[in-house]
């Protein structure tokens, strides 16, 4: 006689895949958000993908990668989970942004008053052996005055945040 309890279980197993695989818990949503790739709905929002759906958070915290983050100043997760910010930025209101006093220029933050690179405006490079002052290109070098003795030239280094 052969035993049939394997066979009885595998076919009962197939049977529950099948009818879960139907079932609305598996089934496109009838009602609900349309999410974009990389998300999907849970509790009437789209989340990250790898977030638990039924992960809670405090008030103004969002989960990311199963942890809870503040969207709106967390400079690993500025405005959406896994939005870096460059180096050199925070995170303000969910924008990534430079510091006061600093300027964005190629994504990366800088000093547009002494980088000769984008001096006075992003782009605006300085000729071969000019500097930065004061967002103006100049051939001078600058230099210090003691006590009516203007010999020592400053040595400028840019600050690389």
């Amino acid at each position: 006689m052969i035993n049939s309890s394997p066979m009885i279980l595998m076919l009962s197993l197939i049977l529950i895949l099948v009818a879960c695989a139907t079932a609305d818990g598996l089934a496109a949503p009838s009602s609900g958000p349309v999410c974009p790739d990389g998300m999907f709905p849970c509790n009437g929002t789209c989340i990250n993908i790898t977030s638990p759906c039924n992960m809670s958070c405090l008030d103004g915290m969002f989960p990311c990668n199963g942890t809870c983050f503040d969207l709106s100043t967390d400079t690993q997760n500025c405005g959406s989970c896994g939005n870096v910010c460059s180096l050199g930025m925070v995170c303000i209101k969910g924008v990534c942004t430079c510091m006061a006093g600093l300027d964005v220029c190629n994504e990366k933050c800088t000093d547009t008053s002494i980088d000769p690179l984008n001096c006075g405006a992003c782009g605006n490079i300085c000729p071969a052996n000019a500097i930065c002052i004061d967002g103006s290109c100049s051939d001078m070098s600058p230099q210090i005055c003691i006590d009516g003795d203007c010999s020592y030239p400053i040595t400028m280094q840019l600050r690389n945040l």
